[in-house]
């Protein structure tokens, strides 16, 4: 028999398969703080990227308490990674698991401002900040990102809601999911992408 595919399906199988690359002391300020985070598959495919990518400079967009940039950390150690956020509790909570490594700079600072105001480009960005702004998000990024560059955006199925007609959106959504209808659309028309059905869906974008 023939299942219909859905991400909650299989997503405990895939997270006992893989186990979580995040200490559980993360785990436990994440549901503290209730800091929307990538869970124990999304993790390990931002490390098991990175790895693959091996980029000299990331940046890490909606950095959160962490979560985020400790997988990619723990998928190449080497590279510099600067995590950026907006929100001055989250970003406090950052700097007490990640503030003391020297490959990792934590900025309190949104992040159309901090990548106005640097002089430096990327190799990898992870984006997973407020899914409405995700194209200015794009649009200050871009010029930013170094020739070739991957960027990975995160929890872009909104709910599942891009997928469903706005009669079955809830109003509180519908502005959002059509926004993010339309950028996913947009990247896989100007950019080389994917999108990868685990978690709240990720979508990749190489930059051409």
């Amino acid at each position: 028999m023939n299942l219909p595919f859905s991400a909650n399906i299989y997503s405990e199988f895939i997270d006992r398969c893989c186990g979580d690359i995040i200490p559980a002391e993360m785990r436990r300020a994440q549901k503290e703080h209730k800091t929307p985070s990538p869970e124990i598959a999304p993790c390990r495919l931002i490390a098991f990227l990175t790895g693959m990518l091996k980029p000299r400079r990331i940046i890490d967009i909606g950095c959160g308490i962490g979560i985020s940039t400790l997988a990619l950390h723990l998928g190449f150690p080497q590279a510099e990674i600067y995590a950026v956020d907006g929100n001055r509790g989250r970003v406090d909570v950052c700097k007490t698991f990640l503030g003391e490594n020297p490959k990792i700079q934590i900025f309190n600072e949104y992040a159309e401002n901090f990548l106005k105001r640097v002089n430096m480009d990327f190799d990898l960005a992870f984006v997973d900040s407020v899914k409405k702004e995700y194209p200015n998000i794009w649009e200050a990024l871009e010029p930013r990102l170094s020739p070739h560059a991957v960027a990975l955006f995160d929890d872009v199925f909104l709910y599942g809601y891009i997928a469903e007609p706005d009669s079955n959106v809830p109003p509180k959504y519908k502005n959002g999911a059509k926004i993010l209808r339309e950028f996913v659309a947009d990247m896989s028309q100007r950019h080389p992408s994917f999108i990868f059905p685990i978690g709240g869906g990720m979508l990749l974008v190489k930059k051409s």
